[in-house]
């Protein structure tokens, strides 16, 4: 569970190089997380910097998390600065990056956006478009939903769950997005799959995870075959619909979450 946190708790990690973080941290009584959670989208490669390094850590993409604390949060934990005014919400903006590089490569930085939509409930996110689309979603609802309850992904997750995460394959990305070469083989991949979900706690010490594709190749086979992931069992258990699970106990279980947070986008270059 607290190797899946850190994918959530990442954009709020990322601000300052963890100095919100610890500022939060550091308040009389702390700041307990109730409930946090991220979306992102539009995953790709970082953008070449002239020095001909690879880039160390997560490929790049735009997303915004959700952070709401047990207790009230005051505006003057994001400092002195005075904040900008984004479609109405009192906005702070902070530098931060979300990704080690590696030791030749040109520093970069990415451009965080927060905001306290409610005393409790703190946004942040690390592209401007995307905080603005948020935030006018929050206004005005759309018709149009990212994620809509009639996609298939959604009767294959158990939302009760302690942590759980869905991701929909747009095939029109499929050129530019690094992700969607990751894991499987040939057609049971991204690019002739439909979706994955993860839920970890639920059944209980139990991470799950299930990839749904009309291939009929079994997608995590060779995650099963692989001595890392000792300890695996994969089944089909519906029609285009392939599980992976593993017990908490089992020493590979944090390696079956990395592999899936591969696979729902947050790819590692290394």
């Amino acid at each position: 569970m607290t190797t899946a946190r850190l994918y959530a708790t990442e954009p709020l990690e990322a601000v300052q190089e963890g100095a919100l973080l610890k500022t939060l941290e550091g308040r009389q009584g702390g700041s307990t997380v109730r409930l946090s959670m991220l979306g992102a989208r539009r995953f790709h490669d970082h953008a070449p910097d002239g020095s001909q390094v690879v880039p160390l850590g997560m490929v790049a993409h735009q997303s915004c998390g959700f952070y709401e604390f047990v207790t009230a949060v005051p505006p003057a934990i994001f400092g002195p600065g005075q904040p900008t005014s984004i479609l109405g919400h009192a906005t702070w903006v902070f530098q931060g990056r979300d990704y080690y590089q590696a030791r030749d490569a040109k520093p970069t930085w990415d451009t965080y956006h927060l905001s306290l939509l409610n005393p409790d409930l703190m946004i942040v996110c690390n592209d401007r478009d995307f905080y603005a689309t948020i935030l006018t979603q929050i206004v005005k609802p759309g018709k149009l939903r990212a994620l809509p309850e009639s996609l298939p992904e959604w009767r294959q997750i158990d939302r009760a769950s302690p942590f759980w995460a869905i991701r929909h394959f747009n095939p029109q990305r499929a050129e530019i997005d690094p992700t969607f070469s990751a894991l499987a083989d040939g057609d049971a991949g991204p690019s002739g799959g439909v979706g994955l979900t993860l839920q970890i706690g639920s059944p209980p010490n139990t991470v799950q995870a299930r990839w749904l594709s009309p291939a009929s190749a079994n997608p995590w086979q060779g995650i099963a075959g692989d001595p890392q992931f000792v300890g695996a069992e994969t089944k089909n258990v519906a029609k285009g619909v392939w599980q992976i699970s593993i017990g908490a106990s089992q020493p590979a279980n944090s390696m079956i979450i990395s592999a899936v947070m591969c696979a729902l986008g947050f790819t590692i270059v290394v």
